[in-house]
């Protein structure tokens, strides 16, 4: 499968799962909008349930839609096939649901740069939305990966794994330094991909590089 391909499946399926919570609400595209509040165009909101679009929404609006629609994130995101709510409440967690995740430090969505291994704060997620036990948030610092829409400042979940599958979007560091890109595995080198065309592939042999792990979750930060 192709990272492109990939990119539209999911996209696809967040389409499919809005719609179908949408339609559950016996809402229309504007009362739904109506509903979000959050100043947001209905041809906008409309790109969401289109499956060729890219426009997807921020991780904060998407738990107001979550909220709205009475189902949960991880149902929108294709991580579980449950559309209604286990709890009364679609996205107010009891504290044992909840897990704390450090948050490591930076991660380049450009150039490589340093990673600091010590956590600098705690990220407070839903427990259904984290794979394992092994995961931690990296800060990304840059914009080559904005194609998958991984803006700067966003925090990047990372399930820890020593090896990911080619075409993964994984942290991986490089000389001590650390950055995000969709891994390819070719001929005998690792080749970290960008997903802006700003920036070039980083091409590498395998003892140059350790894999961190694999991207899980953007929760993208709001200004």
């Amino acid at each position: 499968m192709t990272e492109t391909t990939a990119k539209q499946q999911r996209k696809a399926l967040f389409a499919e799962r809005l719609r179908t919570a949408r339609k559950a609400k016996r809402w229309s595209q504007p009362d739904m909008v109506a509903h979000l509040a959050t100043g947001l165009t209905r041809s906008a909101a409309a790109k969401w349930e289109l499956p060729h679009e890219t426009a997807e929404p921020d991780y904060a609006t998407l738990v107001r839609l979550a909220e709205i629609l009475d189902t949960t994130v991880a149902y929108l995101l294709g991580l579980t096939d449950r559309l209604a709510p286990e709890r009364p409440i679609a996205n107010v967690y009891p504290v044992e649901a909840m897990r704390q995740v450090p948050v490591l430090g930076a991660i380049a969505a450009g150039q490589p740069i340093l990673a600091v291994e010590e956590a600098e704060e705690t990220l407070m997620l839903p427990a259904d939305l984290l794979p394992g036990r092994d995961v931690f948030a990296l800060r990304v610092c840059g914009d080559s990966m904005i194609e998958e829409q991984i803006y700067d400042g966003a925090l990047a979940l990372i399930e820890q794994t020593p090896t990911v599958p080619d075409q993964t979007i994984a942290a991986v560091l490089v000389d001590d330094e650390a950055t995000l890109k969709t891994v390819r595995y070719l001929d005998d080198h690792v080749v970290l991909l960008p997903a802006n065309p700003a920036y070039r592939a980083m091409i590498y042999r395998p003892d140059e590089v350790r894999i961190l792990g694999k991207l899980r979750l953007v929760v993208q930060q709001r200004g």
